[in-house]
């Protein structure tokens, strides 16, 4: 592809050949000719706003050096050659073989079909198909399915209107492998068998420390099809769908949805001078349940633990609900045992506003008596946090899809719940919740699993079962604070299990022989 005065032309270097190949044809390619490469417009603002433009820590593509494509953040300021590969839309035509197609396909964009185009809500499964190391062998690896859910949405001006807001581009939780870019991706719904389109596949977003991301960007429908619409020969036609059909198969699907975002309201930004955690607001005055280990190194190094731990005096605390920030913020309560729990309270003028809306504050409630932790492993989850990105990408949390891994038990009682669930760090004090009923609070997220070079292992976590946070409950309801006694005695059992202690087996080796290491 050549580079023009504006940047980009859609014109191809002399000698390229374009082929696809289609499902059922077998080792038969087909040759395309290249119409056009145009700019996904609000992508790249969505990504500088994801990043902060920091090219220093962030970048998108696969490594430098790689012939696979990769693409320079400081290079965000305009379209050009060198962000194509991330805002970039080539269109591509079939063309019988011998023939080349030379006619006009510009057409009048006004005859567009928008309403064929569906916004999805965070939490909707998704469905990609795609040709992962496609050219390995295509046969094999050509068109295969993948699944997922939308984990956010980053929002931006609609050009056509500067007053409306829409979908500049789509997180989700499935992983990128190299061919996948360009997948489409849909709406995992029984209601039509292609679903709804959403979007496409981008190349992944990578951190240059090495430490994983696992989130991938779909550019959204809507996008897509205002980019291409001028070269459409017709315009798009909506999928002939029964109304009474889709409302029957999606009304369990958009309560649950429904459920989640209120969930999702209540899940908070935390910010601790120049570092940031998630929280969640269980109260309806404003009491805040994040992880104790969040304030550790602000402490005071004579306090003497709960419930007098204080912050030293430079330290700030910030909470972002929604939008708003919350400026007033008291450390209440900080456990400096195994359970990683600690309790913020809202206070100020901003509180006082914020319950006197419609609905109050959002909040989740906490069991507060033990009936039983009714959760097994492999019940699906969600986990909910403010990860990855920090507070200046100005999005609301994150959602990602998993399963209870495992429930690890002491004296017959749950004292950890273990998810494969992606979270990335700024997720701890984040929850993790029951998928089908987004309103139940399986655990609080806590801390992931590490390799011994500290690499996050993002599909490996941890969170304190519901029926540890009992006391918490109890407290928000009496305010007694010998109701919070309990998290505070120590068990070393439970310590050794939240601190990945175990005994290695007494086996028999030979002199000098060494035990394999764990990575964690």
């Amino acid at each position: 592809m050549d580079q023009g005065e504006n940047g980009v032309q859609s014109r191809a270097v002399k000698g390229a050949i374009f082929e696809v190949l289609l499902e059922g044809n077998k080792d038969k390619w087909l040759p395309v000719e290249l119409l056009a490469i145009v700019e996904a417009i609000g992508v790249r603002d969505a990504i500088s706003r994801l990043t902060d433009r920091d090219a220093t820590h962030w970048e998108c593509g696969w490594a430098v050096g790689s012939f696979l494509p990769h693409s320079d953040l400081d290079s965000l300021g305009r379209y050009s050659i060198n962000n194509v590969a991330i805002c970039g839309i080539a269109v591509l035509r079939l063309r019988e073989a011998g023939q080349s197609l030379t006619k006009s396909v510009r057409i009048d964009s006004s005859r567009f079909a928008f309403e064929t185009v569906k916004e999805p809500e965070i939490g909707r499964p998704l469905r990609i198909h795609s040709s992962p190391f496609g050219l390995v062998t295509p046969l094999v690896l050509s068109n295969t399915i993948s699944r997922g859910i939308v984990s956010n949405v980053v929002t931006g001006r609609d050009p056509q209107n500067p007053k409306a807001m829409l979908a500049t581009l789509l997180i989700t939780d499935v992983r990128v492998l190299p061919g996948m870019e360009g997948a489409p991706c849909f709406i995992d719904s029984d209601v039509v068998e292609s679903g709804w389109f959403v979007g496409l596949l981008m190349i992944p977003i990578r951190r240059k420390d090495g430490d994983p991301v696992d989130l991938s960007f779909i550019v959204p429908a809507r996008t897509i099809l205002s980019a291409i619409a001028p070269l459409l020969s017709s315009p798009l036609l909506s999928p002939a769908i029964s109304t009474r059909t889709a409302v029957r198969h999606a009304a369990a699907a958009i309560n649950t949805v429904a459920t989640l975002a209120r969930t999702r309201a209540a899940v908070v930004l935390v910010e601790v001078s120049n570092t940031w955690a998630s929280g969640v607001v269980v109260s309806s005055d404003g009491y805040i349940l994040t992880n104790a280990h969040v304030f550790y190194d602000f402490l005071e190094e004579d306090s003497p633990g709960s419930p007098h731990a204080r912050l030293k005096k430079w330290v700030r605390i910030r909470v972002r609900l929604g939008e708003r920030w919350f400026d007033t913020v008291i450390l209440d309560f900080v456990c400096l045992s195994h359970w990683d729990v600690a309790l913020l309270r809202l206070d100020g003028l901003a509180l006082v506003e914020e319950r006197q809306k419609e609905g109050g504050l959002p909040f989740v409630q906490l069991p507060e008596k033990d009936f039983g932790f009714a959760t097994e492993p492999s019940l699906p989850v969600l986990a909910l946090g403010h990860g990855i990105f920090g507070s200046r990408a100005r999005t609301a949390c994150t959602v990602t899809s998993g399963v209870v891994s495992k429930v690890v038990q002491h004296c017959g009682e749950p004292v950890m719940v273990v998810s494969s669930a992606k979270v990335h760090r700024g997720c701890s004090g984040g929850v993790l919740v029951d998928a089908e009923r987004p309103d139940r609070v399986v655990g609080l997220i806590s801390s992931n699993a590490r390799t011994k070079d500290g690499i996050t292992v993002t599909e490996v976590n941890f969170a304190i079962p519901t029926n540890q946070l009992v006391p918490i409950a109890q407290f928000l309801r009496t305010r007694d604070r010998e109701t919070l006694v309990p998290l505070e005695l120590v068990d070393t059992q439970i310590e050794d299990i939240w601190f990945l202690r175990t005994t290695l087996p007494q086996l028999s080796h030979p002199e000098n022989s060494q035990l394999p290491k764990s990575k964690l």
